[in-house]
């Protein structure tokens, strides 16, 4: 057993030293805070800019620009040693790309520029014999004189045009000859004695126009179809104008018409005119 006095004074000098490590410790910290906030002011101040000459070494401008002018040449290639796999290892020997490889020994060889393969041309044909040729295999027929010069006639012009022409010409010809068309067809145009303008179609119809006289003149007043000899269709067109007294046009203009045919019948047709005020 210790006294009590004892006891109180062990106890009271534990408290002293830790009391004397906890400020020992807490002024330890401080100093710490303080040197790392003076590093950071310090490192703050260095990055600002200063009036004195800047360190380090510039490069001169005018070397920079002489260098610039000078021509510097790409280095060597290197030659490969390795052999590339898309070259084979068996040699063309004349062979192109696409030829039929060698399937023995007896097989000729292609060589690339010994000689060159063309196809043989066909033998020309004379423009009249071409004609009468694809007659003769078209329709197993021979061209009569007036076809043979048409033709011939139609094929050299249109091959003086061009191709394109010479083409459109050789359809149309192979059309013509194969359907059963015959190779000309004719229109006729003449003058009757009765004034009459006449238009004879490739098939023997008939067609007449008259035309009137005075202020009249070049306005069709009659027409006729006349189909085997016999007329077929005719119309009669009446015209007026503004003054019909004076000999030249005053705003001609239609009045009546009228349309006949062989069976009799009649269709007419009248119309009026009226001033309108506004």
């Amino acid at each position: 057993m210790f006294p009590p006095g004892s006891c109180w004074s062990t106890l009271r000098t534990v408290l002293v030293i830790m009391i004397a490590a906890s400020l020992l410790l807490v002024s330890t910290v401080a100093w710490s805070v303080d040197v790392g906030a003076r590093g950071q002011s310090q490192k703050r101040h260095e990055g600002k800019p200063r009036r004195e000459k800047p360190e380090g070494e510039l490069p001169d401008l005018e070397e920079v620009e002489r260098e610039s002018q000078i021509e510097r040449e790409a280095p060597a290639a290197i030659p490969s040693t390795l052999r590339s796999p898309k070259v084979p290892l068996e040699p063309w020997n004349g062979r192109r790309v696409g030829d039929p490889e060698a399937q023995s020994k007896k097989d000729p060889v292609l060589r690339a520029h010994a000689r060159r393969r063309f196809n043989s041309p066909a033998p020309a044909v004379p423009d009249d014999q071409f004609v009468q040729n694809f007659f003769l295999w078209a329709v197993s027929r021979t061209p009569s004189a007036s076809e043979l010069t048409y033709w011939n006639d139609q094929l050299r012009v249109a091959y003086a045009q061009g191709q394109p022409s010479l083409k459109l010409a050789a359809v149309e010809f192979g059309k013509t000859i194969v359907n059963g068309v015959p190779s000309q067809v004719i229109t006729t145009y003449s003058v009757a004695g009765d004034g009459a303008c006449v238009l004879t179609a490739p098939d023997g119809t008939i067609y007449k126009e008259y035309y009137g006289t005075g202020w009249q003149k070049g306005m069709t007043t009659l027409s006729e179809v006349w189909s085997g000899g016999v007329k077929q269709k005719w119309t009669t067109i009446a015209w007026t104008q503004d003054n019909t007294a004076v000999g030249y046009e005053l705003n001609p203009r239609v009045v009546e018409t009228n349309v006949y045919d062989v069976s009799g019948n009649r269709r007419r047709i009248v119309i009026d005119y009226d001033h309108l005020r506004l």
